[in-house]
């Protein structure tokens, strides 16, 4: 059966250090620090496959352990990965620093993720595809190509596409004109507040490029501007422990919920649920307790 999903984007190791007190400048700082399987575009693949859809994910590798791990790690959570090892290049890891209130200062290595090329891109789309990419890989030109032939392969086959907007550090980086030509020609749009005002500044009104665009705005909830139609949801109340893939998790659910119920209002509910469950996890792929699998047997 063809795949309802495909997600390009990083895949990567995550160190996630949880410190107890004050960093202490050459010297020891007592933390609680795991490791989990992570990458914004692996994050997303693995929960649409929770939640039941038929998913691929192209992404790259090193040779390397980590490299390993990770791969297995896709294949036993139902992810069909298109995975290339580069030689000589590690693979993906992120060190996360998470505060008090979960929000994370990161210092990353992208290793392989930086070399994603057009001949990494699988013929594997049809129409009941969705291309789903994780901006994350707009960094690099070679990636911007990447992500072109993705697009090219998409709309050939007859399928859908959706923008998860990078950071918007990311966003100043490669100029609103590369995000501009990526994001007009997607579907469906998610970006967060900070990365809004970053494209206002530059002289973009997101929804100007996107007909249907989704705000993920955290602990205020999201909202949304849909063929001309506004709806909007509020947070709920939860402790925050680590908000690492909550943006993942919340563009997953929404895109099963819309292609199973075709509702986005409901599909908006739906996916703010979701997100303010991980952020009361640890890890970027926490395993889903009772409660996450009530919902995700929703979609099911």
């Amino acid at each position: 059966m063809p795949f309802e999903f495909v997600c390009l984007g990083d895949i990567i190791l995550d160190i996630n250090i949880i410190r107890k007190g004050h960093m202490l400048h050459g010297s020891d700082t007592e933390g609680d620090i795991s490791l989990f399987p992570g990458g914004s575009g692996s994050n997303t693949a693995v929960w649409l496959a929770r939640a039941g859809g038929r998913t691929a994910f192209i992404g790259l590798i090193g040779c390397d352990n980590a490299g390993q791990m990770l791969k297995e790690e896709l294949k036993r959570e139902g992810v069909t990965p298109f995975l290339r090892q580069e030689k000589d290049v590690p693979s993906g890891i992120i060190c996360m620093v998470l505060d008090e209130k979960g929000e994370k200062s990161m210092i990353t290595q992208r290793g392989a993720n930086r070399y994603l090329l057009e001949t990494d891109i699988p013929q594997c789309f049809s129409r009941e595809t969705t291309l789903h990419i994780s901006g994350y890989v707009l960094q690099d030109e070679k990636g911007q190509k990447a992500v072109e032939k993705g697009l090219d392969a998409a709309e050939k086959a007859g399928g859908k596409k959706s923008l998860d907007t990078p950071s918007y550090g990311i966003i100043k980086q490669v100029g609103p004109e590369v995000y501009k030509n990526i994001a007009s020609r997607c579907h469906i749009l998610f970006l967060n507040k900070r990365e809004a005002d970053v494209l206002g500044d530059a002289g973009l009104n997101y929804e100007e490029l996107c007909p249907r665009t989704v705000l993920k705005q955290g602990e205020d909830g999201a909202s949304m501007c849909w063929e001309g139609k506004r709806f909007s949801v509020k947070g709920l109340p939860v402790k925050a422990l680590d908000t690492c893939g909550a943006g993942d998790l919340f563009c997953a659910l929404f895109l099963i919920h819309l292609k199973r119920w075709k509702r986005p209002e409901k599909a908006l509910e739906y996916a703010n649920r979701a997100a303010a469950w991980k952020v009361g996890k640890r890890g970027s792929q926490p395993y889903p307790d009772a409660h996450m699998v009530s919902i995700l047997r929703e979609v099911q």
